[in-house]
């Protein structure tokens, strides 16, 4: 069940989509309008997120996919 924890900036202009990682670890924001994709850790505890350091810069950034690695 979700809940509402806080709210968190995407970082970026005209957030268009996001991603949670396969082990709920890592978060990832595409900003369309700034052309941007901001990463962030998700606290396991908490749900919080922390942004890392920087955010990449994506041209036209539309969806992320996370693909195993095998």
């Amino acid at each position: 069940r979700l809940t509402l924890i806080a709210h968190q900036s995407t970082l970026g202009n005209t957030p268009r989509h996001f991603a949670l990682d396969p082990t709920g670890t890592w978060l990832l924001a595409e900003n369309q309008d700034s052309h941007t994709v901001a990463v962030f850790r998700v606290d396991p505890k908490t749900g919080r997120l922390t942004p890392t350091d920087p955010v990449l810069a994506v041209p036209s950034p539309v969806a992320a996919v996370f693909v195993p690695v095998r």
